[in-house]
């Protein structure tokens, strides 16, 4: 049930997770097709942890089961990590509808907006996301966010990264400004890593429980 499956995304957040994880996914994959006999919170759990593990495609499955007829609501509260993890096709309103569905907290609100606009995905631009982000205490210094920005805009590959790499510190992901994660993101995707920003769209999402 849900509290097993909330139970498996705890356990993947240790530090031995890896050693587990292979016995994990598999349980996993066993059960994505009992998901939609289930409650759709149920698949919710199932897709997160999936994405905890890494594995996109599994998670899509656990998704296909969150968006059966009659799972609405889980599956718009599930919508900013779905479209992250590639599971759904995002349209100009999935934004504005999930947080006006879901009343989302001013931090996930930014999270999901800085993330999604380093992806480049619509419903959110990049202006938007930002103000969001600065709303928030402490972000990183314009000026320095700028010249990220100008170096991936100009292909100054090792510039850019270095830029990024500077601005982050050595603590907690899950306390990494979201401004400076949309950054990470807009910088691996502008320098042709897509998949790795996606990535890690994916994995701080997570961290910061979005």
């Amino acid at each position: 049930d849900t509290a097993v499956l909330a139970a498996v995304v705890q356990l993947l957040s240790r530090p031995d997770a890896p050693a587990a994880g292979g016995a994990i996914r598999a349980g996993l994959r066993k059960l994505a097709p009992l998901a939609a006999q289930g409650s759709a919170p149920v698949a919710v759990a199932g897709m997160r942890a999936m994405l905890h593990l890494g594995d996109f495609a599994g998670a899509r499955r656990w998704h296909a089961a969150i968006s059966r007829e009659g799972s609405g609501d889980a599956a718009l509260r599930a919508l900013p990590l779905a479209i992250l993890a590639g599971a759904v096709d995002p349209d100009a309103t999935w934004y504005d509808r999930w947080t006006a569905a879901t009343s989302r907290p001013a931090t996930e609100r930014a999270i999901a907006a800085s993330l999604a606009a380093g992806l480049g995905l619509p419903g959110v631009s990049a202006a938007d996301a930002g103000r969001l982000a600065a709303a928030l205490a402490d972000p990183p210094p314009a000026h320095r966010l700028a010249a990220a920005r100008e170096a991936v805009a100009a292909g100054r590959i090792a510039e850019a990264l270095g830029l990024v790499l500077a601005l982050a510190d050595d603590g907690p992901l899950a306390e990494m400004h979201p401004v400076l994660a949309g950054l990470i993101v807009e910088t691996l995707r502008g320098v042709g890593l897509v998949e790795p920003a996606r990535a890690f769209a994916v994995e701080y999402a997570l961290a910061a429980g979005l």
